[in-house]
């Protein structure tokens, strides 16, 4: 089966070899897109498992699907920090861009095998939840916490920073 690539997500360096993610439909006419999962061992030659997505766009809030993610490891637990969005717009250039996108998170025990998403998704950070617009995010374990850096996509273009605690269960 093949896919229909819409944007990279995130690479990351797992047991000496490369991992990563990339966003795309099932098909060129597909709504949503999806994420999936890529392996490699060098960074010139990927193999994208088109099988099954690893995570599918299936909650309001995430309807269109997923447009980036970071990943770290803390403690034998894989944490997928994900932007997710649930509309289609267009920018003052005429092109097609994300909207309502939100910070969301999922978590994988087996080594990315299988991810399971926060039943807490998405994250609340956002200045304006009526219309949130997350640009982008990376992470960083440093001690017992994940430090996150987050843009939105206001006329502001914004950097935020904050820092979630996995020893905590309820981050509402």
């Amino acid at each position: 089966s093949s896919i229909w690539p819409t944007f990279p997500m995130s690479i990351f360096i797992q047991d000496d070899s490369l991992s990563g993610f990339i966003c795309a439909k099932e098909n060129v006419n597909a709504e949503s897109c999806n994420i999936y999962q890529m392996d490699a061992m060098d960074s010139q030659s990927w193999t994208v498992d088109t099988s099954a997505p690893i995570l599918v766009a299936e909650q309001p809030h995430e309807q269109m699907g997923f447009t980036g993610a970071t990943i770290v490891s803390y403690e034998d637990t894989l944490f997928m920090f994900y932007i997710a969005f649930s509309a289609w717009g267009t920018d003052e250039n005429g092109n097609d861009v994300n909207k309502n996108s939100t910070l969301n998170l999922a978590t994988s025990r087996d080594g990315g095998a299988s991810w399971q998403k926060d039943p807490n998704n998405p994250i609340p950070i956002h200045r304006n939840e009526a219309e949130p617009n997350i640009g982008s995010v990376g992470a960083q374990v440093i001690g017992s916490r994940i430090h996150l850096w987050v843009t939105d996509t206001y006329d502001s273009r914004a950097v935020g920073y904050f820092y979630y605690d996995p020893g905590i269960d309820d981050h509402n």
